[in-house]
C-alpha cells in the first residue's frame, strides 16, 4: 500500500513537472515567435512561490549600436516605482518615522518656497498636490524628456526646486505625477537610506 501511494505520488509530481515545462514552452515560443533577435528587446520572467521559473532575454536594448538584451540589462521600470514608493511610505507612517499630515517641505525645504499652503505627504501619494510633473515641465522648456541622456532623479530634482507655483491648488484636480512620487523618494532616502530594503525584507 504504502509503495503504490508513494508511485503514485511520484507520477502526480511528475505529470506537474512536465505540465509546467510545456506550459513554459508555449511561452518561450510565443516570446521566439513576436520578438525577432533584431527587435526592440524584451525581457520576461515568472515567479511562483517565489522562485524564478523562467527567464528569457530577447531583442536588443540598443538598436543604435546592436546591444543585445541580457540578465545584466537596466531597464526603466518607470510607473511601476509609484505603488512601491507609495508603499514605503505608507510602512514609514505606521513606524511613526513620519506623519502622512507633514508638510513634505519639513524633509525638502528647498521645494515651493513661495507656496504659503501646505503640501501634505498624503497629497503627493494621492497625486493631488498640485506638482507639476517633470515632463510637462521639460515640455514647458521645449525639451522632450526621453531624449534626455543621463536625466536622473537629482536632474528632476533641481528642475522642481525651480518651480514657484503649483499647477492648481491643492485637491481640485487629480494629477499623475512622476516628480511628485520622486519627491517622496527623497523623503525616503532623507529619512532611512535603506529602508526599502527593511520594508521589502519584511514583505518576502
Amino acid at each position: 500500500m504504502k509503495a503504490t501511494l508513494i508511485t503514485a505520488l511520484a507520477f502526480f509530481l511528475t505529470s506537474v513537472v512536465l505540465a509546467q515545462d510545456a506550459n513554459l514552452q508555449k511561452i518561450d515560443s510565443i516570446v521566439n515567435s513576436k520578438i525577432a533577435e533584431s527587435d526592440p528587446g524584451l525581457m520576461v520572467g515568472i515567479v511562483k512561490d517565489g522562485k524564478i521559473i523562467y527567464e528569457k532575454y530577447r531583442g536588443l536594448a540598443n538598436i543604435q549600436h546592436q546591444v543585445k538584451v541580457t540578465s545584466k540589462t537596466r531597464s526603466n521600470i518607470a510607473s511601476t516605482a509609484k505603488q512601491f514608493t507609495a508603499l514605503m511610505i505608507l510602512q514609514m507612517a505606521l513606524d511613526k518615522k513620519l506623519s502622512l499630515e507633514d508638510d513634505i517641505r519639513k524633509y525638502l525645504p528647498n521645494l515651493y518656497t513661495n507656496v504659503q499652503e501646505e503640501i501634505k505627504i498624503r497629497q503627493v501619494i494621492n497625486h493631488s498636490s498640485g506638482i507639476r510633473d517633470y515632463v510637462e515641465l521639460m515640455s514647458l522648456q521645449d525639451r522632450i524628456w526621453w531624449k534626455q541622456m543621463g536625466l536622473d532623479n537629482d536632474d528632476v530634482m533641481e528642475l522642481l526646486e525651480k518651480q514657484i507655483q503649483r499647477k492648481m491648488k491643492i485637491r481640485l484636480f487629480l494629477l499623475i505625477a512622476s516628480v511628485g512620487l520622486l519627491s517622496i523618494v527623497g523623503v525616503v532616502a532623507l529619512i532611512s537610506s535603506n529602508y526599502s530594503i527593511h520594508v521589502f525584507g519584511t514583505i518576502v
